[in-house]
């Protein structure tokens, strides 16, 4: 479960302070699996980095107990390090010791084969990509967190990747922050609309996308 308590969220700005969320207030059951809904600058990625603990409220707070990944496919890598290095240190951050069987399993999903010891300043864009789900695949979290559409990439692996996240999704869930419902129907049953300074829950994905059609029409 993860509990939003009087959450608001500004910033300092040149003429003042922009207010993002004022006095939000929900909650999200376990086992659920959420599409943030909200237009281009609503504030739903911030929702999302919050709920992730990569961002923190002005006032308020959020608890949770579950353990949540970083936005997929925004991981950055230490380029001076090689691909052993640096899932080595995402899996340390992440609590993790089991780390041979961590690099058995992205080697497994990445197309990193025996490059485990290249620096990643080598590896191309489209290389690391199904690096990053990979190694968040591997860590086996409760909450998978994506800034954007799920992307599994156009390498060879991609239906590897596909077939791994789709058996992690029976154990685990997903919180996506998406401008476009259809980019997250296949895997959220739920949804939170942003509107205005608030944040409102609806527990049917089709109601909240209605919601969100509504309040897009009026703006």
């Amino acid at each position: 479960m993860i509990r939003i308590e009087r959450l608001s969220k500004s910033y300092d700005i040149k003429k003042g302070r922009a207010i993002i969320f004022k006095d939000v207030n929900l909650t999200i059951p376990t086992g659920r699996s959420i599409a943030i809904l909200g237009s281009g600058g609503s504030g739903k990625t911030t929702l999302l980095n919050l709920i992730g603990g990569i961002d923190f409220p002005t006032i308020g707070k959020i608890k949770t107990e579950l353990d949540m990944s970083w936005p997929i496919s925004h991981l950055r890598y230490e380029k001076s390090m090689s691909v052993r290095q640096n899932i080595r240190f995402v899996a340390r951050l992440s609590g993790r010791e089991n780390f041979d069987h961590i690099e058995e399993e992205v080697k497994t999903l990445s197309l990193v084969g025996d490059r485990m010891s290249a620096r990643t300043q080598h590896f191309t864009v489209n290389e690391l990509r199904p690096l990053d789900m990979a190694i968040a695949l591997a860590l086996n979290f409760d909450v998978y967190l994506f800034d954007g559409a799920i992307n599994f990439g156009n390498q060879s692996n991609k239906e590897i990747l596909r077939a791994a996240f789709d058996k992690k999704m029976k154990t685990s869930q997903v919180i996506m922050a998406v401008d476009n419902p259809a980019q997250a129907k296949e895997y959220c049953d739920a949804s939170i609309v942003i509107k205005g300074n608030d944040a409102i829950y609806f527990d049917v994905f089709d109601e909240g996308v209605e919601e969100f059609k509504i309040s897009n029409a009026v703006n």
